[in-house]
């Protein structure tokens, strides 16, 4: 699937779009909010926390005592001019001429409309009193209830003043939209460099699906996509080595495998041939000899493939290295009798690691020593606080420097010669230095002091 068609998908589900899903999202956290602000706003209202008490009146209610004493005044006025059999009457006159509610209520009934105590403190020495709730906490509307108590009685008028703010609807309508709009151009503004890194990063993804091993990511200032498309690089990068490695071992074996292979069929064909009982001997031993080079030619190449770079960690243990190649030097020097093989100390050297592994790599460096050297091969063993270091030197014609890194390479080999007894394979270095990264450490090659090579395999103390 490509990104054309991501994009024709998106533009038929439009709610699949990051920034769709980013706005909608917002408007509804925003619409959540407001909900919630004002059924708080109401509970406590409701529930009485604008006003506690008389001693934490606050200003506004101070003031709208002082601004409606002249209109108590008034009303208690035009009441007290008549008898108070007439009262209701004469409420119910007033509530003709007024926009408003005006009510007699006594005391009694004024205790289930959840008033503040500082109401009833006030109307207890027949002072008037006022009161505010919000009614439409959005558009700024409250009620101002005031009360008037009457003098010699239990009666109160109750006055109810509905206070709206103007407001035009379609004002309020366009207000809105354009508060979703800039709120929307806000959103688009953030998400979409996000959107096109995204984008960017998912072209790179199909282009690397598709084959091309080389596609990388581009890598924005953006902290997240910006690690999001170093680690693509990164595995991009690995895949492609490790890709890279594999066509050049399976190139690489093809190669190894066609002499032995080649000699195989010659000589069964000779024996198959040949009409002299006395040359079958020589014809098998030749034969279990290319068998023997074709084992051993694949027990490098299993050793070598088991020690990529992410292999399992090899399991390590406390071992005496100067006992392990003691026994190695016993085991190879009769392979090469003419080479003076010496161990240059057999103090007990005791180090961490995995045996076989280091074992593996230790014989190694020492058969190549012997392949090349004239008449000696020294090896050393040290241990210092941090690290431990296994060194052998030959007599040999040494390394030059400018190959000194690519004798470590799979199937490389420095002479032009063809002849297994001087070249081998080319993968017994390269599986030291795959044994040393394994243990966190390397395999260097120097001048030696003997004239020839010295190898030196190094690697670090594990911390307690």
């Amino acid at each position: 699937m490509n990104v054309n068609t991501l994009s024709l998908k998106r533009l038929r589900n439009p709610f699949r779009s990051l920034f769709v899903q980013f706005y909608l999202g917002a408007v509804l956290a925003t619409v959540v909010a407001s909900i919630l602000i004002v059924a708080i706003y109401h509970r406590l209202d409701n529930a009485g926390y604008k006003i506690a008490s008389a001693e934490t009146t606050t200003a506004w209610v101070d003031e709208y005592h002082r601004i409606t004493t002249g209109w108590h005044l008034l009303l208690i006025e035009a009441l007290t001019e008549h008898p108070p059999a007439d009262w209701p009457d004469q409420v119910s006159r007033l509530q003709r001429q007024f926009p408003f509610a005006v009510d007699l209520r006594t005391r009694d009934q004024l205790q289930s409309m959840n008033l503040p105590p500082f109401v009833f403190e006030r109307l207890a020495t027949g002072k008037h009193a006022a009161w505010s709730r919000s009614a439409v906490p959005l558009n700024g509307g409250e009620i101002i209830e005031l009360f008037s108590p009457l003098p010699d009685s239990d009666l109160v008028v109750v006055q109810r003043l509905e206070v709206e703010l103007p407001g035009d609807t379609l004002t309020m309508v366009w207000q809105i939209a354009i508060i979703l709009l800039v709120f929307g151009l806000v959103i688009f503004a953030l998400t979409y460099p996000l959107y096109r890194h995204v984008r960017r990063l998912a072209a790179a993804a199909a282009a690397f699906g598709a084959g091309d091993l080389q596609a990388r990511a581009n890598v924005p200032n953006v902290r997240p996509i910006g690690h999001l498309a170093n680690s693509f690089n990164t595995m991009a990068e690995r895949i492609q080595r490790m890709t890279q490695e594999r066509q050049a071992t399976l190139q690489a074996i093809s190669h190894e495998l066609r002499t032995p292979i080649a000699r195989l069929h010659f000589a069964l064909e000779m024996a198959q041939q040949t009409d002299n009982a006395a040359d079958l001997p020589r014809q098998l031993g030749d034969m279990s000899g290319d068998l023997e080079e074709l084992d051993q030619l694949v027990d490098e190449l299993l050793a070598y493939s088991r020690l990529h770079r992410d292999a399992p960690p090899l399991e390590m243990e406390r071992f005496d290295l100067t006992a392990v190649v003691d026994e190695l030097v016993r085991q190879v020097a009769p392979l090469a009798p003419s080479i003076d093989l010496r161990l240059q100390s057999r103090r007990p050297v005791i180090c961490i690691g995995s045996p076989r592994h280091i074992r593996r790599a230790v014989s190694n460096i020492i058969r190549n020593a012997q392949r090349y050297a004239h008449t000696a091969v020294e090896i050393r063993l040290a241990v210092a606080p941090e690290h431990f270091t296994v060194t052998v030197d030959d007599d040999g014609c040494g390394i030059p420097a400018t190959d000194r890194e690519r004798v470590f390479e799979a199937f490389a080999r420095l002479d032009s010669s063809r002849n297994r007894s001087t070249g081998g394979y080319g993968l017994g270095l390269a599986i030291v230095q795959r044994v040393m990264h394994a243990h966190g450490g390397e395999a260097v090659v120097n001048d030696s002091p003997l004239g020839g090579a010295r190898l030196i395999l190094s690697w670090p103390q594990p911390r307690s």
